[in-house]
């Protein structure tokens, strides 16, 4: 519902930055039963999509924010290689999805950019067969380094 985006639209605010975001998200849920369910009782999936507006809108970060309503491949398109200082990507967490987004958004990040994700816990079962085995697979297998912050796993591109 925007609440990461908007802390970090507004830590660039409180810094003075001048920064555009790209929030990209189907708001049609993860296949997961629980968000089916929830989205559900929000009124389906077009309620969600005004909720998250409504709280870009309310935390002032409007003009700064620019929702794009697909899947994290088709936004990837929209965008020139080498064009973005940041990628953060937190999407769908099975190895065949996290594989596709890094290969499709690491030729848009600029050289000294970075290239970022959630969900990257090793040990754990889930997090194990998907994030982390695609990341290792993408970085290590071309002898790059990766660097992990608690779940987040970050590449600065060279």
């Amino acid at each position: 519902m925007g609440a990461s985006i908007c802390y970090i639209g507004t830590e660039f605010k409180n810094r003075n930055k001048s920064v555009g975001l790209y929030a990209v998200d189907t708001w049609r849920g993860s296949n997961e039963t629980i968000h089916h369910h929830l989205i559900g009782q929000m009124g389906g999936v077009d309620a969600l999509y005004e909720k998250f507006l409504n709280n870009i809108k309310n935390a002032g970060l409007a003009d700064i924010i620019t929702p794009l309503r697909m899947t994290s491949v088709e936004a990837s398109a929209k965008f020139e290689n080498e064009s973005i200082d940041v990628v953060f990507i937190d999407a769908a967490h099975d190895y065949h999805s996290v594989i596709e987004d890094i290969k499709n958004w690491y030729p848009k990040v600029k050289k000294n950019g970075a290239i970022s994700g959630h969900d990257y816990v090793p040990g754990h079962k889930v997090s194990e067969a998907g994030v982390v085995r695609a990341v290792n697979e993408f970085f290590l297998g071309q002898n790059l380094e990766i660097g992990q912050a608690g779940r987040t796993w970050l590449h600065i591109k060279k």
